[in-house]
């Protein structure tokens, strides 16, 4: 009994994986949409002016606001490779278990 849950086990999580991906990267990229919003009205200020210091830190925070959007974006593309990898993995590794446990199962009807 052990040995079957252990083989249904991966077929029941498949579908896991692209809820757990999507819960993940959903909350990134509502972030990286507020962090665009944010670097479009700190580079509009900027360049609309109203006195030197206050340009020059509507220009950092927009250069902050881009480095912050690159490492969202980044993020939510590891989540999906990584994913797609651990669900290859998973893949494969039940493959070799199936593989086995049918294996096991033909030996053990021939020697009765």
């Amino acid at each position: 009994v052990e040995e079957a849950t252990a083989l249904e086990l991966p077929m029941l999580e498949k579908n896991l994986v692209f809820l757990s991906t999507l819960a993940s990267v959903a909350t990134l990229l509502g972030l990286l949409g507020t962090v665009i919003g944010m670097i479009t009205s700190f580079s509009a200020l900027g360049d609309a002016g109203g006195g030197d210091a206050a340009r020059e830190l509507s220009r950092g925070i927009s250069e902050a606001l881009y480095n912050t959007a690159l490492g969202i974006g980044t993020s939510a593309v590891a989540i999906i490779m990584y994913n797609v990898f651990t669900t290859r993995i998973d893949a494969i590794t039940y493959g070799i278990d199936e593989s086995g446990f049918t294996l096991t199962q033909s030996f053990a009807s021939l020697y009765k």
